[in-house]
């Protein structure tokens, strides 16, 4: 195949194959009579492969120090090894995609506010603690940070599964809300019991130091990552 053809079937421009070749990411293939060079579907492979790995973000450095490593593998193995790497695109593309329907379609429900763009079950969570907790910083903080980690963790709903049973439980919602009274009270300045300062005999329990929600396992944060 010509040229044109291998920059047509990689998605690229013959510039970037006349690039690749003078900085030697590309070796130059044979020549017909006329002067034309002729490639190859190893050509072609290699050349999918240095536009795979620069979409990863590796410089063309890092993406010849990977090619060197392929000159003694099969084209089954690369070609696997190719639609593995589309397979995974495809199914990130998919996901993204379906994220997108989701938020369109609460769009078109009402206006979307900064903590509608996650997941359902995000969302969800998110607009229960709200509605719960309505005049808590402690709270608002924690929505914050469910809002976080629900886009760190790829806006599956992985963050709000583990922790949306915990106030769909009563004694769970009684607890959340403890722990923020708590905590607004101390970042108020105010003691965290119920009892008057000045009573004899009585004590502040321990202050929490963090949020609810970062009051949890670090193991239970390891299953989220």
């Amino acid at each position: 195949m010509r040229i044109g053809e291998l920059a047509e079937a990689v998605g690229v421009s013959t510039r970037t194959v006349r690039h690749y070749h003078r900085i030697g990411l590309l070796p130059e293939p044979p020549r017909r009579t006329n002067g034309y060079r002729t490639y190859s579907i190893r050509d072609v492979l290699r050349l999918a492969r240095v536009r795979r790995l620069t979409e990863l973000g590796l410089s063309l450095d890092e993406a010849a120090d990977v090619l060197a490593d392929d000159e003694g593998r099969e084209l089954p193995e690369i070609l696997a090894e190719l639609d593995a790497d589309l397979a995974r695109q495809e199914a990130e593309i998919r996901r993204r995609r379906e994220r997108l329907a989701e938020l369109l379609r609460r769009g078109a429900e009402g206006p979307l506010g900064a903590d509608d763009a996650v997941s359902a079950p995000a969302a969800e969570l998110i607009a229960r603690i709200g509605e719960a907790f309505p005049d808590s910083a402690a709270a608002r903080l924690d929505r914050a940070l469910f809002a976080l980690l629900d886009q760190g963790s790829g806006g599956d709903g992985a963050v709000a599964a583990l922790f949306g049973s915990t106030l769909a439980d009563p004694a769970g919602l009684a607890r959340a809300g403890e722990l923020y009274r708590r905590f607004d009270e101390l970042t108020a300045g105010r003691p965290t019991t119920r009892g008057s300062p000045s009573s004899p005999g009585t004590s502040s329990p321990p202050c929490p130091r963090r949020s609810p929600a970062w009051s949890i396992p670090r193991s239970t944060w390891r299953a989220i990552r």
